[in-house]
C-alpha cells in the first residue's frame, strides 16, 4: 500500500513539474535574442550540416554574434526542430525537458548519497527526503525559470546531475557499466555549458579519485601480495575514457571558442584592481606592503567577495538577480519558507552526518567558484549546477522538521501544524506562479525583446513585394530575427555570408534589407521599422515624405515599433 502511494505522488509531483515547465511553453514569454540564434543555426545545422556561417559541424562550439556557445544546446535543439519545424516550442524543448530530468533525477540522486554518506539514516527517513526533494525541485521557482527558456545551463546541469547518479551507483556496486555511463554525461555537459567545462571534470574527477583510493585502501588492509590483482583499474582506465572525450576542447584551449568568454566576463580582466595594487604599495612603501597589496591577493579578495555574494539573504529569499531574464524581482531565487528548512538542513549535516556535509561542500565550492569569478555578481544562471544540492538541503530541513513536529506533538496539533506549513509553503508557489504567468510576462517584456515576432511578420511583407527594408537595431539582433521569424532558407543565408556587411558576425544587410543604427543608413530604403524615438522617426516626421503603416506597443502600453512607406 505504501509503495502504490509512493508511486502515486511521484507521478503527480512529476505531472505538476511537466505543467509548470511546459504551460504556455513557446508563447508565455517573448523569445530572447540568444535562444533565436541559438534556434536558428540549430535549424541550419539540421537542414545544411552547417551553422548559418556555413561552418560545418562545429564541435566545441558556434559562433554567435562574436561570441563562442558551447555546441550541446544547438545539436538537441536541431532534433527538436527537425521533429517540431522552426519555432520557440522547439528551441524550449530541450530546456524543459531537462528541467523533467532533474526533477526524476533527484529521487535517485538523494537516495544513493544518502545511502553512501550517511548509511545510519533510518529507511523510512530516507524515502521521505526522495519524495520532498522531488517536490522542491518541480516547485522551484529557480528552475521553473531555467526551465522554460533555451538555457544551456539548465541542460548541463541535467547532465551534470545524471553524471553524479550513475557515478553513486557505480561506487555502490562496482560495476563498471555506470561509470562509463557517469563518464558520458559528464562529458555532454561540458559540451553544453561554459561553467561545466570547470564543474563537470572537478566533480567527476574527485568522485573518481574518492571510490579509487577507498579502494585501494581495501585491498591493502587484506595484504598486497595476495589482493595485488584486485587493484581497481576502472576509475583509471575510465578517467582516461573521460580525458579522450575531452580532446577536442583541450586542444581549442587557447583558441577564441573557449577563451574568448573568459577574458571577457572573468575579473582577471579588471584593470583597476591591478592599479589599486600598485597604488596601494606605493602608498606604503613598505616591503610587507608587496604582499598583502599583491593584485593576487586583490583578486582573491575580490573572488570570495562575489563567492558570498550568492549566499546574500536578499538574493536567495528577496528579490533574487537583478537581471530580469534570470529572476522575476517578485522574490529570491528560493522561496521565504526555504530559509528555515536551510538552516535545519545545515544544523543537521554538522551535527550528525559529516561526511555527507563535506561532499555537499566541496560541491557548493566548486559550483560558486565559475560564478564568483566573473564580473556580475551574483549571477542566479550560472550557479544553477548547485541548485540540486541546495534543493536537497532544503528537503533534509523539510524532513527534519517533520520528524520533529511528530516527536513532539499530539497526532491533531502534528496534522494541524504540517498541514498549515504545507499552505503556506504552497501559497508561496502559488503567488510565484500568478506573477509569473499574469504579471512578469508584462514587466519583462523589454528584457526578452518582445514585438520582434510582429515585426519580422510585417518585414517579410514589403520584402517579398521588392521593397527596400530598413529595420532599426536599437532593440538588439534584428537580423536573426529575420531569419528565424521566416525560416529563411540557412543555404541562402550561407551563401550571402561573404558578401553581406557584418559586424560581429552580425549581419548588418541582407539582399535589400539594411539592419540600421544610424539615419544616414536608410535614406534609399522604402519601409523603415524603428523606435518611435529614435532620430530617424523624428527626421520622417519633419520632411513628411512618408506614410505611417505600422505600430506596436508593449502590454504596458510603451510604443515600441512605427513603421513607415514612402509616399
Amino acid at each position: 500500500m505504501k509503495k502504490n502511494l509512493t508511486t502515486l505522488a511521484l507521478f503527480t509531483v512529476v505531472i505538476l513539474a511537466l505543467f509548470l515547465r511546459g504551460f504556455n511553453l513557446g508563447s508565455l514569454i517573448s523569445p530572447y535574442w540568444e535562444e533565436v540564434a541559438l534556434g536558428y543555426d540549430a535549424y541550419s545545422i539540421g537542414q545544411t550540416g552547417a551553422d548559418h556561417h556555413g561552418t560545418p559541424w562545429p564541435l566545441v562550439a558556434f559562433e554567435s554574434f562574436g561570441d563562442w556557445k558551447p555546441s550541446g544546446y544547438f545539436y538537441f535543439a536541431a532534433a527538436s526542430i527537425k521533429l517540431f519545424g522552426l519555432t520557440v516550442f522547439s528551441i524550449r524543448l530541450p530546456s524543459m525537458l531537462a528541467g523533467l530530468l532533474i526533477v526524476v533525477g533527484m529521487y535517485f540522486f538523494s537516495e544513493l548519497l544518502l545511502l553512501r554518506f550517511a548509511s545510519r539514516m533510518p529507511k523510512t527517513q530516507v524515502a521521505l527526503i526522495q519524495l520532498l526533494s522531488v517536490f522542491v525541485t518541480a516547485v522551484s521557482s529557480w528552475l521553473i525559470m531555467f526551465s522554460r527558456a533555451a538555457w544551456e545551463v539548465n541542460l548541463a546541469t541535467a547532465f551534470l546531475l545524471w553524471g553524479i547518479i550513475f557515478s553513486l551507483q557505480f561506487a555502490r556496486n562496482r560495476k563498471c557499466r555506470f561509470l562509463l555511463i557517469s563518464a558520458v554525461f559528464f562529458a555532454v555537459s561540458v559540451y553544453t555549458y561554459h561553467a561545466t567545462r570547470v564543474i563537470a571534470p572537478l566533480i567527476f574527477l574527485s568522485i573518481l579519485a574518492s571510490t579509487f583510493f577507498e579502494n585501494i585502501w581495501s585491498v591493502f588492509k587484506k595484504g598486497v601480495l595476495t589482493h595485488i590483482q584486485k587493484l581497481p583499474k576502472s576509475e583509471v582506465l575510465i578517467g582516461c575514457f573521460f580525458l579522450l572525450l575531452l580532446l577536442p576542447l583541450i586542444a581549442t584551449l587557447r583558441s577564441p571558442e573557449v577563451s574568448q568568454r573568459f577574458a571577457e566576463t572573468s575579473i582577471f580582466s579588471r584593470l583597476d584592481i591591478i592599479t589599486e595594487s600598485n597604488a596601494s604599495i606605493a602608498a606604503a612603501g613598505t616591503p610587507g606592503a608587496r604582499v598583502f597589496f599583491h593584485r593576487y591577493v586583490l583578486f582573491s579578495r575580490e573572488v570570495l567577495t562575489n563567492a558570498l555574494s550568492h549566499f546574500s539573504l536578499d538574493f536567495l529569499f528577496i528579490h533574487g538577480d537583478v537581471n530580469k531574464r534570470h529572476s522575476t524581482g517578485y522574490m529570491g531565487i528560493l522561496y521565504f519558507l526555504d530559509a528555515v528548512f536551510i538552516s535545519f538542513g545545515i544544523y543537521v549535516l554538522v551535527r550528525r552526518y559529516k561526511l555527507l556535509g563535506a561532499f555537499l561542500l566541496i560541491w557548493l565550492v566548486i559550483g560558486v567558484l565559475p560564478a564568483s569569478i566573473s564580473l556580475a555578481t551574483p549571477h542566479a544562471l550560472r550557479i544553477v549546477p548547485m541548485a540540486p544540492l541546495v534543493l536537497f538541503i532544503v528537503a533534509i530541513g523539510m524532513s527534519e522538521g517533520y520528524l520533529l513536529l511528530k516527536n513532539n506533538m499530539k497526532t491533531n496539533l502534528f496534522r494541524i501544524s504540517v498541514i498549515s506549513l504545507a499552505s503556506v509553503y504552497l501559497l508561496q508557489v502559488g503567488a510565484f506562479w500568478r506573477y509569473y504567468t499574469v504579471i512578469y510576462p508584462k514587466e519583462s517584456a523589454l528584457e526578452w525583446q518582445y514585438g520582434y515576432q510582429d515585426v519580422m511578420t510585417e518585414v517579410q511583407k514589403y520584402v517579398e513585394m521588392d521593397k527596400k527594408v530598413a529595420v532599426s537595431r536599437e532593440y538588439g539582433r534584428p537580423a536573426m530575427y529575420y531569419f528565424f521569424m521566416n525560416s529563411i532558407d540557412p543555404r541562402q543565408v550561407q551563401a550571402q555570408d561573404s558578401t553581406e556587411v557584418m559586424d560581429q558576425s552580425e549581419f548588418i544587410t541582407y539582399k535589400n534589407i539594411v539592419f540600421f543604427d544610424t539615419a544616414d543608413q536608410v535614406k534609399d530604403s522604402d519601409v523603415i521599422f524603428a523606435s518611435p524615438k529614435s532620430k530617424v522617426v523624428t527626421d520622417i516626421n519633419d520632411q513628411r515624405d512618408m506614410t505611417q503603416v505600422y505600430t506596436l506597443s508593449s502590454p504596458t502600453g510603451i510604443p515600441l515599433w512605427i513603421g513607415y512607406e514612402k509616399k
